[in-house]
């Protein structure tokens, strides 16, 4: 609460998928989306997150059964 936009150096076991510059990428596009009242649902944004992982070949732990991005990572 201190350091509002202090990020943690590691997540514990946990590996971002995406780098600081895509995550404002990707948040970005979610505000433009809102602005444009077209806002996006979680589910939304959790099969976009997928998309997105998969076109640009990272590597993630998301469901390829249900092509959805986790709710943890949401």
């Amino acid at each position: 609460m201190k350091r509002p936009h202090h990020t943690p150096s590691n997540l514990g076991r946990f590996k971002p998928v995406f780098d600081e510059e895509f995550d404002e990428q990707l948040k970005l596009h979610v505000l433009e989306m809102q602005k444009r009242f077209y806002g996006l649902s979680l589910f939304d944004l959790r099969a976009l997150a997928y998309r997105l992982a998969e076109s640009n070949g990272l590597m993630h732990p998301f469901s390829h059964d249900t092509k959805l991005a986790g709710e943890d990572w949401a």
